[in-house]
């Protein structure tokens, strides 16, 4: 039996994590790549040697322990199916590598001259993977079905603003807003749709307009994709496509290591270990991705108090977690989102104060509420641990406690932890704002509302002047500084480990998405 058929044969994620550690010795190596017509091979990247087209790629991504279907529009209880997700689906527009709007489904986005109709022309000719072509009815569709207040969808709160839709043609749709947004075309890129569907979209056999089409799902690990030779854009080298979801990091790197896999998902700490191996290189891509934790704003839990969150913040060593939790591959943050943001406000910054952090936590009571949970999934768990070793030092009593996926998901997140953790790959302040926390957040896991902060928000959708845009950008991360419920320690580096035959791997990384839409950019070296 070959090592393929093993690994399809596998129906748990623990049966497929042993497995992988003695794979080698039944199923030997599989081949880096094959012969292959009508795909043109890929460039660049840190690879060596001239691209060929052909072959199965393999990839290892977090997760894989989840029995999810490939929702385009609700993908965010499990890292692997997100992963999936945004690897398949494909979206009117996105941000691209480099952190600039780039169309992907879409010929063009405009507005008129008020900002409150936007005018939407999608490209001629795309085929979905079941012969369907793209039609302004399956733009309606896949927002309307966004909008569906009983779909749950993540980017809903980015959609909320569209009062009518009307198809002008097969190709343009005419997007009319309840009131002016100056941003929809951002709105969109950065806000989370995951994929416009067809009409006739089957859950249960989903199809998609990307380079690679769906074969198996084996809900506990395993993907299998093969190439789409009627894609509308660059037709992928690679014939086949496997993506595994291997929850445990040493796994999946012993896995890389040992030829299993020809890129994975690694954690940043464990960079260096990747590229100690003979013939394997990372890459190290900086992003506005941020892994937040989170405290409970609303309700009489122990950060509904100003003063405790702020004491949160300033007890924690944001230089201790880029070197211990991620490796040193990253930037320090200030607890403001949206790094890729023309209006950043670098101004804003907090570093770790202990001294203050004590007064903060002793008058907002912290110190003696006795022991206060942090609950989050293993990814989070090395975060977890630097701030409850933080917390210790002025006196708060954190204990850490570790989910698996399924368990932490059940019941809105937001709504249950007081303290947690997750991650968010959103590049621009609005779109991060309009989904977590301004005036109809889709996932706000903090529970912030903030009249203050939803008028400047208002404002700057109302504005088309950049000027006043960018004022009012500011002062939402003024609000978000002074009183919000995230702890952002950094922004964090894109870390995959990968074969040094591997050729075209991203070098820029703005979304944090860039290898999931890269993937006919990919090929193997001679």
């Amino acid at each position: 039996m070959t090592t393929r058929n093993i690994l399809r044969e596998l129906r748990s994620a623990e049966l497929q994590r042993r497995a992988f550690l003695g794979l080698a010795g039944v199923g030997g190596a599989l081949t880096l790549a094959s012969c292959a017509t009508g795909a043109p091979a890929a460039s660049g990247g840190a690879g060596g040697g001239a691209a060929v087209a052909g072959g199965l790629f393999r990839i290892g991504t977090e997760g894989g322990d989840a029995a999810a279907l490939l929702d385009p529009h609700k993908s965010f209880g499990d890292r692997m199916n997100s992963f999936i997700c945004a690897s398949f689906y494909e979206q009117i527009n996105i941000i691209g590598n480099s952190g600039s709007i780039t169309n992907v489904l879409a010929e063009e986005l405009t507005p008129n001259e008020t900002g409150d109709v936007w005018t939407l022309r999608i490209k001629e000719g795309v085929e979905f993977h079941h012969g369907k072509t793209l039609d302004a009815d399956d733009v309606i569709f896949s927002i309307e079905r966004i909008l569906d207040p009983e779909l749950g969808a993540t980017a809903r709160s980015q959609f909320t603003q569209i009062k009518t839709m009307k198809a002008l043609d097969a190709n343009t749709v005419e997007l009319t807003l309840k009131s002016p947004m100056s941003w929809f075309d951002l709105n969109i890129a950065d806000g989370g749709i995951m994929g416009l569907v067809p009409v006739d979209f089957d859950l249960e056999n989903p199809v998609s307009t990307g380079p690679f089409k769906l074969v198996a799902y084996d809900k506990n690990g395993l993907v299998q994709f093969e190439r789409f030779d009627n894609y509308h854009g660059q037709v992928a080298s690679f014939d086949e496509l496997e993506i595994h979801g291997i929850v445990d990091d040493d796994t999946r790197i012993n896995a890389l290591l040992s030829g299993q896999l020809d890129a994975a998902k690694i954690p940043p700490i464990q960079a260096a270990r990747v590229e100690a191996g003979t013939g394997y290189l990372t890459t190290d891509a900086p992003t506005s991705y941020i892994f937040p934790l989170t405290m409970k704003v609303n309700g009489d839990g122990p950060f509904s108090n100003v003063d405790a969150r702020q004491a949160m913040r300033y007890a924690i060593d944001r230089q201790q977690v880029l070197d211990a939790v991620y490796g040193g591959r990253g930037r320090v943050a200030s607890d403001i989102y949206g790094a890729f943001d023309p209006n950043l406000d670098t101004s804003l910054q907090r570093s770790q104060d202990l001294t203050k952090a004590k007064e903060l936590a002793e008058k907002s009571g912290l110190t003696t509420a006795g022991t206060i949970p942090l609950t989050v999934t293993a990814s989070y768990e090395p975060l977890a641990k630097v701030m409850a070793e933080n917390a210790k030092e002025i006196g708060v009593d954190l204990r850490v406690d570790v989910l698996q996926p399924g368990e932490y998901w059940a019941d809105n997140p937001g709504d249950k932890w007081d303290f947690s953790a997750e991650g968010f790959p959103l590049t621009h302040v609005l779109p991060m704002a309009a989904l977590a926390d301004g005036p109809e957040p889709g996932f706000n896991m903090t529970g912030f509302s903030d009249d203050e902060f939803n008028e400047a928000f208002e404002q700057a959708s109302l504005t088309m002047d950049p000027d006043e845009q960018a004022a009012a950008v500011k002062r939402l991360q003024e609000i978000q500084f002074e009183r919000g419920g995230f702890i952002v320690p950094v922004y964090t580096n894109t870390v995959y480990g990968y074969n040094e035959k591997v050729v075209g791997m991203i070098e820029e990384d703005a979304s944090g998405l860039g290898i999931n839409r890269s993937f006919n950019s990919l090929a193997f070296a001679e």
